[in-house]
C-alpha cells in the first residue's frame, strides 16, 4: 500500500489528476477520496532536497 501511495504522490506532483491516478492505479471508489488524500499528504510531508542544477536554474533566473 505504501508502494501504491508513492506512486500516487509522485504523479500528483507531475500534474496528473486525481480522476486519472485512481483509473491508472485501478484504486476502487470507494477508498479513492481517502487514498488521494494520503498521497497529498506524502507530498506535504516528504522533503526533496534540491539538486547543483536545481540550485543554478534557480540563482539564473533570479539573477544571483
Amino acid at each position: 500500500m505504501k508502494d501504491l501511495i508513492e506512486k500516487a504522490a509522485e504523479m500528483l506532483t507531475l500534474g496528473y489528476t486525481d480522476h486519472e491516478i485512481v483509473r491508472i492505479l485501478r484504486i476502487p471508489p470507494s477508498t479513492a477520496d481517502s487514498f488521494i488524500l494520503q498521497a497529498e499528504q506524502w507530498n506535504d510531508t516528504t522533503f526533496v532536497p534540491y539538486t547543483e542544477s536545481d540550485i543554478d536554474d534557480m540563482a539564473d533566473y533570479f539573477g544571483a
